[in-house]
């Protein structure tokens, strides 16, 4: 059963539509998508801008805790980092 919009558009998951996302790039889109550098998310974040990029090169896995972080930054559910 697939769900649609109030356009009559279909709705597709994240995983649907980006098969090859890892986290890391999960969160350098959201942060391009919100125009803030990676100094403007690590202060959201509460860490070091070198952790930000450590976590969009893929250098760092991203714990739950830091899941839980990066969805009430960006708004979006955390299990998109995981």
């Amino acid at each position: 059963m697939r769900y649609v919009n109030e356009e009559g558009e279909e709705l597709h998951t994240f995983e649907e539509v980006f098969p090859d996302a890892r986290p890391g790039k999960v969160v350098r889109g959201l942060r391009v998508k919100e125009d803030i550098t990676q100094e403007e998310l690590a202060q959201r974040l509460g860490i070091a801008q070198t952790r930000v990029s450590e976590i969009e090169s893929g250098k760092r896995t991203i714990s739950r805790n830091m899941a839980k972080k990066l969805g009430e930054a960006f708004n979006v559910s955390p299990r998109m980092f995981v």
